[in-house]
């Protein structure tokens, strides 16, 4: 597969050559990892996984902005990974060959494009897994990437309160404040984050900076409750594979800032740089494969 090298906020990624039709959308029932057409079907597997359903309103065969997302992200390794575990796929396709979108589906996505108030493609509603709280939206940015698409969907999803209960409930009465009190905290910075996205500020030198100051922001309260589940865990485990679990945690946590300083560094698109962005990224799908194992 031929890998292009393009420029992400003065930084880099890997692209690969995919469209719409690698994704070989179900038309009927729905799948963790899978995209489907089959909307009732998403919303009864979301319920029943408690994960949130991320709505894809695209023009598959028409909608430049939408090829390239699905170049740039929904191709990509590293985004199906996520998905797989972390999200229900819906696509709701508005093609010029209408042939591409089964009868039946027709006017059902007329309606929910009226019910999203959705003008413009692509544009990503994403719901919880209740199926009607809207956690937020977001649109196509010429330099996506798998890493921060994620990272975008994951401060919407933080608010998921499916996915906060589930594990909340579990904690002791000691943790268990905390771990709500940073939930809100994080809640407040997605939303703050969202909100300043949406709002298209210019693509300005200081607003590439303060978009990584609301990053930051979003990404610490994150790692501390990431520390939660950690600790959580650790208790479960012995003192060997503990020890094992919490090095391998924080050499993931090290390498991925190290890569963030990197590409924020807005380093040359040469052969080397290439190479150094593919070893990251490898390194990266190492370590997150190895705490899966715990």
């Amino acid at each position: 597969m031929k890998k292009l090298l393009a420029t992400i906020l003065f930084g880099m990624l890997l692209l690969s050559n995919f469209s719409r039709a690698a994704f070989d959308s179900l038309k009927k029932g729905a799948e963790l990892g899978k995209w489907t057409m089959d909307y009732e079907a998403a919303l009864q597997l979301a319920k029943d996984e408690g994960l949130p359903i991320f709505l894809d309103f695209t023009g598959s065969d028409w909608c430049g902005w939408c090829k390239l997302m699905d170049r740039k992200v929904f191709a990509q390794k590293k985004w199906a990974r996520f998905a797989e575990d972390n999200l229900v796929l819906v696509v709701l396709d508005f093609p010029r060959n209408s042939k591409l979108v089964p009868e039946k589906y027709k006017q059902r996505n007329l309606q929910l494009q009226r019910q999203f108030g959705v003008r413009g493609y692509p544009t990503y509603i994403i719901l919880d897994a209740d199926g009607k709280t809207r956690l937020g939206r977001l649109g196509a940015n010429r330099t996506a990437t798998p890493e921060g698409f994620i990272r975008d969907v994951q401060a919407v999803t933080a608010k998921s309160k499916a996915r906060m209960n589930s594990f909340g409930n579990l904690l002791p009465s000691d943790q268990r404040s905390e771990f709500r009190r940073l939930s809100d905290e994080l809640k407040a910075a997605a939303r703050k984050l969202e909100d300043w996205v949406t709002s298209e500020p210019p693509e300005t030198v200081d607003n590439f900076k303060k978009y990584y100051v609301l990053l930051d922001e979003v990404q610490k309260l994150k790692d501390q409750i990431e520390d939660i589940r950690i600790r959580q865990l650790v208790t479960k485990l012995d003192t060997e594979k503990a020890s094992e679990y919490l090095s391998v945690n924080s050499k993931l946590r090290e390498t991925r800032a190290e890569m963030e300083d990197w590409l924020r560094s807005g380093p040359e698109r040469n052969d080397a740089n290439q190479k150094k962005l593919v070893e990251y990224n490898e390194t990266i799908e190492r370590l997150e494969a190895q705490v899966k194992t715990f």
